[in-house]
């Protein structure tokens, strides 16, 4: 797997050359409302929607506020099938957040 910093260089050179379809591409960074990792989630937003290159879009599993963990709670900007509807062409590029998983007590 490709570590969180090499990714995000990656996305901000490719987001650097926009298509011929879009003059700004989208990116969609996803959060599952159940639980998302503030740092798996806002690290690439910030750093991708500072970079003014591209459209970035919030979307969330479901339409309701995002908890972010620890102690963040955000309202994205879409659930993914409001995204799919508005955006039948999809995003140029899709960021996941890790969920968060209940880890074992030992």
């Amino acid at each position: 797997m490709l570590p969180l910093a090499s990714m995000l260089l990656l996305c901000c050179a490719l987001l650097c050359s926009p298509t011929a379809a879009r003059a700004r591409p989208v990116v969609a960074v996803l959060a599952q409302n159940g639980g998302t990792e503030i740092t798996d989630f806002l690290v690439p937003y910030g750093v991708i929607a500072s970079g003014g290159a591209a459209d970035v879009r919030a979307l969330s599993t479901e339409g309701e506020p995002v908890d972010l963990w620890p102690g963040l709670t955000i309202v994205a900007d879409a659930s993914i099938a409001a995204f799919d509807r508005a955006q039948p062409e999809g995003a140029a590029f899709v960021i996941g957040a890790q969920p968060l998983v209940a880890m074992p007590r030992p």
